[in-house]
């Protein structure tokens, strides 16, 4: 897929700004790999994530790859939905997301496809591969949870505050 549009995203090699991309996009959980595409040239792999409504796909642009390993977590990986993704920085600074199941420490421990790069941006893409800006539904969640000490739902906001690639 050829990716258009000005609508990119980024995040500093920290801590908090991994974890505050993996639950705007909620750890990865039911997304599945639908593309990627890797140019040595640019020294980038972009990585199309594709959520199981069909309808929101993210892409994760890593570029000054330093590492990737392309495998399957089972035979099926077509339909392998993910079900708990991880991005951490590395003891060199680098990030690394892994769509299986691991310790985030090194590479040595993680299952399943993981790339590793030096910097990372991100977009919500449409079907015809253009970058749009992300869903308010998205930036601001809105989640019903149940609160087993009063016996009532309760509602909580989450705000998430992405940082736009100039």
């Amino acid at each position: 897929m050829i990716i258009k549009g000005n609508n990119w995203y980024f995040i500093s090699n920290t801590k908090d700004d991994c974890q505050e991309l993996m639950k705007m996009f909620w750890e990865f959980h039911d997304f599945r790999v639908k593309e990627i595409n890797y140019r040595a040239e640019l020294e980038q792999l972009d990585l199309l994530l594709e959520y199981d409504d069909r309808e929101l796909n993210v892409i994760l642009r890593f570029s000054d790859t330093v590492r990737m390993r392309l495998l399957p977590t089972d035979d099926d990986y077509d339909n392998n939905w993910i079900f708990d993704a991880l991005l951490f920085i590395d003891k060199e600074g680098n990030f690394v997301w892994n769509d299986g199941n691991g310790i985030p420490a090194d590479t040595e421990t993680l299952i399943g496809t993981w790339i590793q790069s030096a910097k990372l941006q991100y977009a919500v893409v449409d079907g015809n591969g253009n970058t749009i800006k992300i869903p308010d539904r998205i930036v601001k969640q809105v989640c019903k949870e149940y609160n087993y000490h009063t016996n009532k739902w309760e509602k909580t906001i989450e705000i998430f505050y992405p940082k736009k690639v100039r």
